[in-house]
């Protein structure tokens, strides 16, 4: 399934895109190896190099940052960010993201959204789940989209206004999607617990005392899936991130 964070104030967001689109962004189509027609987008202006890697860095600082998303993802290694800028007739055709890039493994493909999504029409993120149906997406100023890589999608071509995300790849310490569904759950639910303590360790004792019992079993159990599923086990979860912040 696909999720979505909001990791950038919008203010932000719209910063970034204001500093990105005065660069001199030239249209052209191109053809991949694998593409069965041509991807149109803009060709990399002189001056990116100079300007799009400090704004890089700092959205991957403020995904990093996000509680929620490295909670349900366990993003570790971020891979090949890009700044893709669609003006009318731009689009990507129907494509799946190579698992393997060069520095390591691809578990998720994502889009931050740059624009919002009523300055422009057209340009829907289109992903075809394995099961269900096909969901068609324009992200909120600030939001990243998060996918599974190598899920079929496209981007439908834009027809008026102005369209810019920041792709992005990233290696999960945990590959399989199932597992980092259920140790995500299983941090919530003693998230969760641990407030319902709160609540009653003054109008409850026993019951706070016997929900702490709970609670540890629970983080024993986190612990040793987390030894069995993750290919590098790690405390950075338990030391910067909790749900709901």
């Amino acid at each position: 399934m696909y999720k979505r964070y909001q990791v950038l104030d919008p203010d932000k967001a719209n910063e970034y895109y204001n500093t990105l689109r005065v660069l001199d962004w030239r249209t052209r189509t191109e053809r991949g190896m694998d593409d069965q027609c041509g991807k149109m987008r803009t060709m990399m202006p002189d001056d990116y190099p100079a300007v799009a890697p400090p704004i890089m860095r700092e959205i991957l600082a403020a995904m990093s940052a996000n509680a929620n998303f490295i909670l349900d993802t366990l993003a570790i290694k971020f891979d090949a960010p890009w700044f893709h800028y669609s003006t009318p007739g731009a689009g990507l055709p129907r494509h799946s993201d190579a698992i393997v890039n060069i520095a390591h493994r691809s578990d998720f493909s994502m889009s931050v959204f740059l624009t919002a999504p009523d300055t422009y029409e057209g340009g829907e993120l289109v992903l075809e789940s394995p099961v269900g149906p096909s969901h068609s997406i324009k992200g909120n100023l600030g939001e990243v989209i998060v996918y599974p890589t190598g899920w079929p999608h496209q981007v439908n071509k834009v027809t008026d206004g102005e369209r810019m995300v920041m792709a992005v790849w990233a290696q999960s310490q945990c590959r399989d999607i199932l597992h980092r569904e259920r140790l995500a759950k299983l941090r919530l639910l003693i998230y969760d617990m641990t407030e319902e303590r709160k609540a009653h360790i003054d109008a409850s004792p026993e019951l706070a005392e016997k929900m702490q019992r709970w609670i540890v079993d629970a983080h024993s159990v986190n612990s040793y899936l987390r030894l069995q599923w993750l290919d590098t086990p790690t405390t950075q979860q338990h030391q910067h991130h909790e749900r709901g912040q």
